[in-house]
């Protein structure tokens, strides 16, 4: 339920510049937030809705959360109305660090 705030933010019309090492760095850390997620979440009963409740993740659930991400990440290539790069940054880092949360609570679970 956290991705879907942030989601809709990335559906706005926006231009994000690839020559910006920040920027760039904040769609890596995103990437390796959702992996590491995944991860941590693999074999595990999910507790996200969207995820499917009281189901182990799995196979499933990773097309799932994979789909999200591209979605989310997708609509910022896509569009050509400038945006500041730099909200597009923080964003995406702000997104990274919600997944990297998620990926320690799930470690933390047994």
């Amino acid at each position: 339920m956290k991705i879907i705030p942030l989601t809709l933010i990335a559906l706005i019309p926006c231009h994000a510049d690839w020559k910006s090492t920040l920027y760039r760095a904040s769609v890596a850390a995103v990437v390796a937030g959702t992996t590491a997620d995944a991860a941590s979440s693999w074999g595990k009963i999910e507790g996200n809705p969207l995820l499917g409740r009281n189901v182990k993740f799995g196979a499933g659930s990773l097309a799932i959360k994979l789909g999200l991400t591209a979605g989310f990440l997708v609509p910022q290539l896509a569009c050509r109305h400038r945006l500041s790069r730099r909200t597009l940054t923080i964003v995406n880092f702000g997104e990274a660090g919600l997944w990297a949360g998620a990926a320690g609570h799930n470690w933390r679970v047994k």
